[in-house]
This record gives C-alpha cells, structure tokens and sequence, in this order.
C-alpha cells in the first residue's frame, strides 16, 4: 500500500498546470462571467476525459488539436485596410460544405471547440446555421467573430436557438470617422444597434451567449486604447474585450518583426501589451485580455496556437491558422515537429517570421532584424 501511495504522490508532482492556467482560474472577472452565463453546464465539464486533456494540453501529447478554426467561407462584404482577406490569392474564394465539415469533425476526437470562421465574414454562408448544429450535436464549445454589418434579428435569433457559446464582433480601437474610412463598407451606427439590440435579446431570454468585441491596436492610437476599452465597455456592455496589435503584413512581408518595425510599433509596446489588461482590470466590468499575452517573459511557452489547428474552407490545412505556414500531408505530426524544435531553441522554417513566437524567439527576430 505503502509503494501505491508513493507512486501516486510522484505522479501528482510529476503533473504540471501551466502557470496561465492557474492564474486565470483564479481571475474573478472569469468565475463571475462562467457563474452569470452559467457556463459550467456545458457537457464538456462533464467529460472527465476532455476536461483532463484541457487542463493538462501538451501539443506533444495524442491530444492535439484541442480547437479547430474552421473557415466556413472565404468571402467578406467589408474592405478593411489591413485585412490579409483580399490579399490571398483569388483562387481563395467559395464555401465549405456541410460534408466537408462533417469528415472534418469526425477526424478529431479530443477536440474541445470550434471557432467557426476563418478569412471571411461567416454570416456570408447560405447555410451557416445548418454547419453550426452539425458542431453543436457533439457538444463542443462553438464561438464565431463577425463584423456586426449582418447581424439583424434573423440571425440573431438563430445564434442565441443554436446555442453558440460566444460571439466576438470585429470593432477597432479608433474614433468612429477613423472606423468607417478604415473597414470600408462599414455603417458604424448600424453595427454598434445591432450589437446593443442582441445583448437585450439575450439578457431578456436568459440565454447563456458571451459577447465580446474583439479590436485591432494602431500605433497611432495606442495613447487611446484605454479610452476607446472603457468606452465600448460603457456603451455595449460586453463579457470579455480582446486587443490585438495591427499584425497583417502583405503576403511579400512575411517577418512579423520587420513589418511592425516599418509600421513604427515599437517592440516595447507589443511586449507591455498584457500590462494594459491588468490596469483596466478595474476601470471595466467586462474581463478584458489581449491575444499578444505570449510576449510576457515565460520561457516555457512553445507557441500559443500549439493546440490549434486551422481548417481552410475546402478543408486543406495547415498545422496553424497563419497564411505563411507550410502546408503539409500530416499537419499534426508537424505541429509536434516544431514544438520539439522550439523547445531545442530553433525556430522552425514555417514559424520565422511568426507574431505568436514565444517572447525569447520574437525578441531574438526583432533584435536581428535593425
């Protein structure tokens, strides 16, 4: 009995929670949102396995994917400036089928959600809802971004009777003259109505949709970001705000580091990026983060896209959802390839270049790059 014991207790301390996790468990901001939309009765938190292979991800592991990023369609109603949508090739344009999603779904058994939208506005597809079901029937976390210009009672309706577990609306941190001229096609006042008209639709029938509004950073208007946080927070009442840097060079400017160094955005901003979360932490009500957390100094991280992996719409893919990543026969074995190479201090040929380097890697490129 004596030796069980022993080996039980080497195994528990062999077992290591990531550092982020643990402190996001402990963020109030999150256990009161997961309480208020009462997430906790997902079926996912009843799948002892799934719960297991997310709280201990290890992209090495049998385990991955964990998320996929499935792009239902490659079209888009906006022109927004920096976007990377109307610089892929014009080949790059249909819609997936409800069969391809269906093999696509069938060949991952550990996955624990899809984000259904890649390069294109979602809402586009004539036959979105129908793919929504097809993820929903195996009870997996189903969250989309759109850019709110569709976004009327029809579909509203049928988000909330689906039962999608987050919507994130595509809205910049800049003033709102700069956000029409900049997302070309945008009715500013229309989105932001129909934004306020789906949180009352859904508070008012007490489904459990998180909203979120997901922005890009200019270099320009860094000196607002604060401001324009609160504001949306103020205004649209949202669960969560993600910030991100302007991060899309064209195709023939692959390196991350050269192109923001040409854009002017300073190195130090994109490493001090997470600070601003922790500052707003008590300004806002909604939990706010930005998707650039990686460039903390952790040395342990590999690659934060380490358990995703990203589908195109005809459903090729690739080990990660970039546009400059390899595409490969077997692009889970690949993914793992590169993990083992980075955790060896060598940044693999698809990463070079790549805004989701671990801080030590990205830090390194930027350096190199003067």
């Amino acid at each position: 009995m004596e030796i069980i014991n022993k080996s039980k207790s080497k195994l528990l301390t062999n077992i290591k929670i990531p550092a982020s996790l643990i402190k996001n468990l402990f963020n109030k901001k999150l256990i009161r949102l997961i309480i208020k939309r009462q997430l906790y009765k997902h079926p996912f938190f009843r799948n002892p396995k799934k719960l297991m292979a997310y709280l201990f991800a290890n992209p090495l592991g049998s385990t991955f994917p964990l998320f996929l990023q499935i792009e239902v369609n490659a079209q888009c109603n906006l022109r927004c400036e920096y976007c990377i949508h109307f610089q892929m090739p014009g080949t790059r344009r249909g819609s997936m089928t409800k069969d391809t999603l269906i093999k696509i779904l069938d060949r991952h058994k550990y996955v624990v959600g899809v984000q259904l939208q890649g390069q294109g506005e979602p809402f586009l597809h004539k036959k979105y809802f129908e793919l929504a079901r097809e993820v929903k029937k195996r009870n997996l976390f189903i969250v989309a971004i759109t850019n709110g210009t569709l976004f009327n009672d029809e579909i509203q309706e049928k988000v909330l009777q689906t039962g999608f577990d987050a919507i994130y609306f595509s809205l910049d941190f800049v003033e709102r003259e700069e956000q029409e001229e900049i997302r070309k096609g945008m009715i500013y006042d229309q989105v932001i109505f129909n934004i306020q008209n789906f949180i009352q639709k859904r508070d008012k029938g007490s489904y459990s949709t998180v909203v979120g509004i997901n922005g890009v950073v200019f270099p320009h208007t860094l000196n607002i970001l604060k401001q324009k946080i609160i504001e949306f927070d103020q205004m649209l009442k949202p669960d969560v705000i993600v910030y991100t840097t302007l991060s899309m060079p064209t195709s023939t400017q692959l390196d991350y580091a050269q192109f923001y160094r040409r854009s002017k955005i300073e190195h130090k901003m994109i490493r001090d990026l997470p600070d601003i979360s922790s500052s707003l932490a008590q300004q806002t009500k909604a939990l706010v983060m930005t998707n650039r957390g990686l460039f903390s100094k952790r040395k342990s991280d590999v690659c934060n896209k380490a358990n995703f992996l990203y589908y195109w719409f005809d459903g090729t893919t690739a080990y990660c959802g970039e546009r400059h990543t390899i595409q490969c026969d077997d692009p889970q074995e690949m993914m793992k390839q590169n993990c083992r190479l980075l955790k060896k201090n060598i940044v693999p040929d698809g990463c070079k270049g790549c805004q989701y380097l671990p801080y030590k890697f990205f830090n390194k490129q930027w350096i190199e790059t003067k």
